[in-house]
């Protein structure tokens, strides 16, 4: 077969799609301004039309508002709109603040609030307004707050791209922080909120789908929440959360999302222990007559306690400093109250079933049996059944199977706080049908 007849030529030689061409040019854009040298982009973009730059679907407005865009990006924007001022009529196309705010930059965010009211901008921001909300009820301090809380899309992009994402997410979480203090300077407001999704008539329907301290909790640091809090956000406000699909609590639940979810829910799940520690503190400075952040169940019956001895599954490998903040969050939370620790939920797990769980998500073992550890020392009791008739020994022998083997100092552990090997789940099954499955293999007799 020659060359020309190969199959494989023949699919290289057909046409590109449109969405092919705006993909290679959002790339090749987004290449360049990684690299953030002013010749590269105008070169770039000179070599396309005016319409194929401003139209919409096209990747520049997307690309010089993302993380990795600098304002220059804008600059060289701004002469071609100056120059094709009948196309930007015809496309009518919009630089949204919020975009830039999701994306945590602050370069662009400054750059458009300087450049918004001025007589030389020619680029398509109408008023800027801090305050105004688009469709899915977003305003700039949301987005901002929501980019600490949902960076993990973003990171996966830079991880694709080579670079180290343990490093851009200390510097994401940076940019953050400064982005909000800059918003709630300019006159954002600290007790905004997403609204309640409309026509919802469950009994939870009024409840509002976000707010800034919910949003900014899990990674803010303990100033910004002082900040916030100081600010008129509310600690006591409850959320509907949508839950990522890889956290071990979702795994419980049919629906995705769950309602009556408090600040001290959303930090705990992330870890986030100096945040438990000032919530914790500053409600007992204020002598509330709320009910007690730690004793307050979401809808499906589980305290933050839950949440923390569930953490974020996957998401364990996207956070900082995991082993200290992990059992530190857990200390903090049954110090304050331990009459949670063998509470069960709606689906009759306690805490203690969460990590085992979690064992095989992202190479969590270790993770998990920090929590597990903890959790036994402050008396859960591995006896207790879930809904299924599931133990913890149940469970971290069915979850093995999908990840990493159990260490067996672990499973003595366990059997020392009275775990039972004899126990039988719903369907009939022992535990010891899992043990050859869950114990670590370099323990194991050779067959």
């Amino acid at each position: 077969m020659t060359e020309s007849d190969s199959p494989i030529s023949s699919h290289l030689d057909l046409p590109e799609s449109p969405s092919q061409i705006i993909g290679r040019r959002k790339n090749r854009l987004g290449n360049i301004i990684k690299q953030n040298d002013l010749p590269q982009p105008r070169q770039f973009i000179a070599s396309c039309s005016s319409e194929d730059v401003i139209a919409p679907g096209t990747p520049y407005l997307e690309e010089t508002l993302s993380m990795r865009s600098r304002p220059v990006a804008l600059h060289i924007l701004l002469e071609v709109y100056t120059a094709a001022l009948e196309v930007v009529q015809k496309f009518n196309p919009k630089f949204r603040l919020l975009d830039a705010c999701g994306a945590a930059n602050i370069d662009v965010v400054r750059f458009i609030l300087d450049s918004h009211d001025g007589s030389e901008n020619r680029l398509p921001l109408g008023t800027v307004d801090l305050h105004q909300r688009d469709d899915s009820g977003d305003t700039p301090i949301l987005a901002a707050t929501g980019s600490l809380m949902y960076l993990d899309k973003d990171a996966d992009e830079v991880e694709d791209d080579g670079f180290c994402w343990y490093e851009w997410i200390r510097k994401r979480i940076a940019r953050s922080h400064q982005l909000i203090n800059f918003l709630l300077d300019w006159g954002c407001s600290a007790t905004d909120v997403i609204p309640p999704l409309p026509n919802d008539l469950s009994p939870w329907g009024s409840q509002v789908q976000g707010n800034v301290l919910g949003l900014g909790v899990p990674r803010a640091n303990s100033p910004l929440i002082q900040r916030l809090i100081d600010s008129g956000a509310d600690i006591y406000l409850k959320n509907q959360h949508f839950h990522h699909g890889s956290v071990p609590l979702q795994s419980r639940i049919a629906k995705g999302h769950t309602h009556d979810v408090t600040t001290l829910h959303l930090t705990s799940l992330l870890y986030n222990s100096d945040a438990v520690k000032l919530l914790l503190d500053h409600q007992n400075y204020k002598k509330n007559a709320n009910t007690e952040l730690a004793a307050s169940c979401d809808s499906d019956g589980r305290l933050p306690l839950h949440w923390a001895a569930s953490g974020p599954g996957d998401l364990n490998c996207r956070l900082l400093d995991k082993q200290l903040r992990i059992t530190q969050t857990l200390r903090l939370l049954l110090d304050y109250d331990p009459t949670g620790i063998n509470l069960v939920d709606n689906t009759r797990s306690t805490p203690l079933h969460y990590p085992a769980i979690s064992h095989a998500m992202c190479d969590c073992s270790q993770y998990a049996e920090l929590a597990i550890r903890t959790l036994l020392e402050y008396r859960a009791d591995p006896r207790i059944p879930d809904g299924l008739g599931c133990t913890i020994l149940h469970l971290l022998g069915y979850h093995s199977h999908q990840g990493d083997p159990v260490n067996t100092m672990l499973l003595d552990l366990i059997l020392s706080y009275g775990g039972n090997i004899n126990h039988t789940e719903t369907t009939g099954k022992l535990h010891c049908t899992f043990l050859l499955g869950i114990c670590d293999r370099s323990q194991r007799p050779s067959s």
